[in-house]
């Protein structure tokens, strides 16, 4: 028996993990994937569709491409809405792994969530204004006019135009 190291081990790096690995593995096909399968998909892959697709590949054995994902997803609003929930699952994601990082003391991490979070407190680059902008309305010359007068003004204009004498 060969020794492994604990971090070869604790990684998975052993050739009877490799072995494990790829026996599940399922060898793809071409099908369509049920509405459950392709739900799942988009779940787990953030609701990016060319995640999904590699997603259904690797996890169900089903080759089916992103553009027909697109078409399920155009046709059928229960495929958006679960691509909206892998969005907001991987907004989660990220969240939890900003606060770890910000615990661990990254200054990155922690700049950019003071920046995000903490404007209240005074951590800010610009000045947001926020108001409301009045403007006047100015009345155009025939606004005061009825309709009738409307109509002899436009017909005068009319008149000169088709005389020759529109200047």
């Amino acid at each position: 028996m060969k020794k492994v190291s604990k971090n070869e081990e604790a990684k998975g790096n052993t050739k009877e993990d490799k072995k494990e690995n790829t026996s599940q593995i399922v060898t793809p096909i071409k099908k369509i994937p049920t509405d459950e399968e392709l739900i799942e998909a988009l779940e787990n892959s953030g609701g990016v569709q060319e995640s999904a697709s590699v997603w259904l590949r690797k996890h169900k054995g089903i080759i089916y491409s992103r553009s027909a994902i697109s078409g399920r997803m155009q046709r059928n609003p229960i495929f958006k809405e679960a691509a909206g929930r892998g969005v907001e699952r991987l907004l989660d994601l990220g969240e939890v792994k900003l606060f770890e990082a910000v615990q661990k003391g990254n200054m990155t991490a922690i700049i950019f969530f003071l920046k995000c979070k903490g404007k209240k407190r005074g951590y800010i680059e610009k000045l947001n204004i926020a108001g409301n902008i009045e403007t006047q309305h100015k009345e155009n010359a025939a606004s005061h006019l009825s309709d009738a007068e409307l109509k002899s003004v436009m017909e005068k204009i009319l008149d000169r135009k088709g005389n020759g004498n529109g200047k």
